[in-house]
């Protein structure tokens, strides 16, 4: 028999089951942002886990923009229930893992997390901050190590 309910929720196959990024929504609110490979079974991963939402809306993508979608919707709607962004973003780079990989073994002085934090935000070299989270774009980075090498120069009489 042919399918005669009214809706709008018909989906092909590779939809539902390729690249997506979803939503959580409650009570009209997006309360989560995730991302799937495969589809609205993550979702399901949700519901098993009674994750507080009441219906869900998903957008297909290619796997290349996965992260950067999924990190582009949840500074966007700043959602409850998500704390970080993802890490394997090709734009965004949080700034302790910046500080953490470019001053890990570096023997030279150099300015403190606090004080190199502090001079980013001063010269808005960064993207966003997210859950008091400083992120940084990865295209900004060789400015923000000129900046940083030039204020600890400056700092230690160089």
């Amino acid at each position: 028999m042919k399918f005669e309910e009214k809706t709008n929720n018909k989906f092909k196959k590779e939809e539902i089951f390729g690249c997506i990024i979803y939503f959580l929504i409650k009570d009209n609110e997006v309360v989560y942002v995730g991302q799937s490979k495969n589809g609205i079974n993550r979702i399901a991963f949700h519901i098993y886990n009674r994750k507080d939402f009441d219906s869900f809306y998903f957008i297909n993508c290619n796997i290349k923009e996965l992260n950067d979608l999924e990190n582009y919707y949840i500074i966007k709607y700043q959602p409850k229930y998500n704390k970080i962004l993802s890490r394997n973003s090709t734009n965004l780079i949080s700034f302790s893992n910046f500080y953490y990989q470019e001053y890990k073994y570096d023997k030279a002085p150099r300015l403190s997390f606090k004080k190199a934090k502090e001079e980013i935000i001063k010269n808005k070299l960064y993207e966003t901050l997210f859950n008091n989270s400083l992120y940084l774009n990865k295209n900004n980075l060789d400015k923000i190590n000129d900046l940083l090498s030039n204020i600890s120069l400056k700092l230690n009489g160089r």
